[in-house]
């Protein structure tokens, strides 16, 4: 975007890659691209793990949501429902999001397909009626990361962080968990 100062003589090729934006130093997979959310309607999420042994959750998915966009999301089944579980609200009964349900990865990429499909078929007319039904739940989520989700994540990681100390045998009773 043309917020980001770019060096001329430097050559970017990986998303850890540091630019100055706003003033600030930050890695290119931290940008936002809101002037690129300002022309298009949705975001095409890609997870990095697209297949089903795991969800995981990247800045991919944040992006939208601090942007307060709609999503699809190409990743392994259950990614949604997972979503969910932390607190956050999906688009489902606005989108067909039956295909967070599929095994097949292939299957399920053809139903995201159809999914982009549809939206890029709407009149204009119906497309906004869409990004209307849209606003409580983008505001939600946009709230919930920067409320009561920081606090369910840093407990995550205070329980993950003792459970991995206990079975590694670590004393961690010097450690102030609070």
């Amino acid at each position: 975007t043309e917020d980001v100062e770019l060096d001329p003589n430097r050559k970017y090729t990986h998303s850890v890659d540091s630019v100055k934006y706003h003033g600030r130093w930050i890695t290119l997979s931290q940008l936002v691209p809101l002037n690129i959310y300002n022309q298009t309607a949705y975001s095409l999420v890609a997870e990095t793990n697209f297949f089903n042994e795991f969800n995981f959750y990247t800045e991919k998915i944040v992006k939208p949501m601090l942007g307060k966009r709609l999503f699809i999301v190409i990743s392994g089944q259950h990614y949604l429902r997972n979503l969910r579980a932390m607190g956050f609200k999906t688009f489902d009964g606005i989108i067909d999001e039956t295909y967070d349900t599929m095994k097949d990865n292939d299957l399920r990429t053809e139903a995201v397909i159809k999914q982009l499909a549809w939206y890029c078929k709407l009149s204009p007319n119906e497309k906004n009626n869409v990004m209307r039904t849209l606003e409580p739940i983008v505001l939600h989520n946009f709230n919930h990361f920067y409320g009561e989700f920081r606090h369910i994540i840093t407990q995550e990681l205070i329980t993950n962080t003792k459970t991995l100390f206990r079975d590694i045998g670590y004393d961690d009773n010097h450690i102030n968990y609070d």
